[in-house]
């Protein structure tokens, strides 16, 4: 009877595992969004920061080839990856346009390349689920 129930438990585990591995985002127990900066400029990236209406994240240094991750961000509205140009001039990349209370989602964003002016060039990738939450 012992041992039945010990691999039970070990195949319950060894299905969970698997589960989350092939659907990451369906996990039940993850909340909020994973945000991926990847630096492939080729050169060292400041002054960055991970902005929305409740929040402004500081990034430090993302050197070249280096990326910069933010994990289970939960804070409702929509999020910005914002920085100043050579001019001064305040830019912003959207990257997740709105957040609501039980969506789960995972952006990649790609800095490609900065022009003469300062102006990066970015490649953003997003995949989004939303749970309903009844009341």
């Amino acid at each position: 009877m012992k041992k039945k129930l010990i691999i039970l438990i070990g195949m319950v585990g060894i299905i969970g595992i698997v589960y989350y591995l092939l659907f990451p985002f369906q996990f039940p127990f993850r909340n909020g969004y994973n945000i991926e900066i990847i630096n492939d400029t080729g050169k060292n990236i400041t002054g960055l920061s991970l902005t929305n209406v409740n929040v402004d994240n500081k990034i430090p240094i993302i050197l070249d080839g280096d990326e910069y991750k933010f994990k289970n961000v939960t804070t409702t509205g929509f999020y910005n990856l914002e920085y100043k140009d050579h001019n001064g001039d305040l830019q912003a990349i959207p990257i997740v346009g709105f957040e609501e209370k039980g969506s789960l989602g995972e952006a990649v964003v790609t800095l490609e390349s900065i022009n003469e002016n300062g102006i990066i060039e970015s490649d953003l990738s997003t995949e989004m689920r939303v749970e309903l939450i009844l009341k």
